[in-house]
């Protein structure tokens, strides 16, 4: 125990400097809006409802990845990472101009080959190593928004278009980052624990801000939009509680949530304030279709701290505003249906039968209201 407590002697704390955030999306996929063959500054009003869920992990399928009843297996990755995301979104569209709101959350996780191993053990109750050292990290973000913007006609040689400009301004009353280092060995756990949370008795409410844009252009054969959500941006926390100390524990048991439970032993810590702020991580999403009838589809989205994620698909146009088409994503073997007519778009996307086995999937309705 103690050559623990000198190996890990040295108490992990959340990151309060260079930190960056996510946050959820505020607007639909930018495919539903090249595909829709009206241009969207010649509407008088539009109001539209829509929501998001998306969820991905490396660690097994969406649906058993949280089963104690679960078989054995080894994770033989080297880094573990899980994470979900819901967003919601209500616009009023009048002429150029728009007003908006919305709200989300983002709960990421990572951890070492150690950390993803204990916890398959953890939900099937079969120990594969005698020793674990795991290191894990977890962030759960909540967040509020209200923002308005422009449109503007865009002609560039003979194509035309439009530029959007949009601000939000943002307010988060959730935030919890919890970092773990340790050694376990049977029912005894050693190593550094840290907590950094708000409590919005006390005022440590996050509120921020972000610009957005995105341009769109239209040819006879084509039609493309980049859509940039949070271009530039910023969010702050004043007065956030961090515990943080050293945990010690001859005995600990798993609860009925999967999490770790002191049942005997010490702890030794101190709680202080901190103070958090970073820039908004800009998010950067890509659609090229043809303007058309069946056409291909190119869709490709960016954000700092993500991999790369590129689509290619075919879609097929109707001339009364309805369209469909399907997608394939290479890199996370992901495949993609989405179908829309004048006053619904549903999409969903997902590595496997959504009902089987996915490690990946994505869900997402837009509803036009009359």
């Amino acid at each position: 125990m103690w050559a623990a407590f000198l190996f890990f002697g040295i108490a992990i704390v959340p990151n309060t400097q260079g930190a960056s955030f996510h946050i959820p999306d505020g607007y639909e996929n930018p495919v539903f809006r090249i595909a829709d063959a009206a241009d969207k500054q010649d509407y008088t009003t539009e109001a539209t409802v829509g929501g998001a869920v998306a969820a991905s992990n490396n660690l097994d399928s969406l649906w058993q990845v949280t089963d104690y009843g679960r078989s054995a297996c080894l994770f033989r990755g080297d880094i573990a990472f899980a994470q979900i995301t819901t967003s919601r979104w209500s616009y009023v569209r009048t002429r150029n101009w728009w007003l908006g709101v919305g709200r989300g959350w983002i709960d990421s996780y990572t951890g070492n080959q150690d950390a993803a191993q204990l916890w398959l053990d953890l939900h099937s109750r079969v120990a594969a190593k005698a020793n674990y050292l795991p290191s894990a990290r977890f962030r759960r973000m909540s967040l509020e928004w209200v923002g308005f913007g422009k449109s503007f006609p865009l002609r560039l040689g003979g194509r035309h278009g439009i530029i959007d400009i949009g601000v939000r301004h943002l307010q988060s009353e959730g935030y919890e980052e919890l970092a773990l280092e340790g050694w376990i060995s049977g029912d005894q756990f050693a190593g550094p624990v840290s907590r950094l949370y708000s409590d919005s008795a006390r005022g440590s409410v996050g509120r921020g801000w972000c610009v957005d844009a995105a341009a769109e252009l239209r040819a006879n054969t084509w039609r493309a939009r980049v859509q940039v959500e949070g271009l530039l941006g910023r969010i702050s926390w004043d007065s956030l509680t961090l515990d943080s100390g050293y945990l010690s524990s001859p005995r600990v048991f798993t609860d009925a949530e999967g999490f770790l439970r002191d049942a005997g032993g010490g702890f030794t810590g101190v709680t202080s304030r901190r103070n958090l702020a970073g820039p908004i991580n800009p998010k950067v999403r890509l659609s090229l279709a043809g303007a058309s009838g069946r056409a291909p589809l190119l869709s490709a989205t960016f954000r700092k701290g993500d991999k790369p994620s590129i689509s290619l698909g075919v879609m097929h146009s109707c001339a009364d505003g309805r369209f469909r088409y399907v997608s394939y994503y290479p890199a996370t073997k992901m495949g993609e249906v989405a179908f829309a007519n004048s006053r619904l778009k549903l999409r969903l996307c997902s590595d496997s039968w959504l009902f089987q086995n996915p490690k990946h999937a994505l869900a997402e309705l837009s509803l036009n209201l009359p």
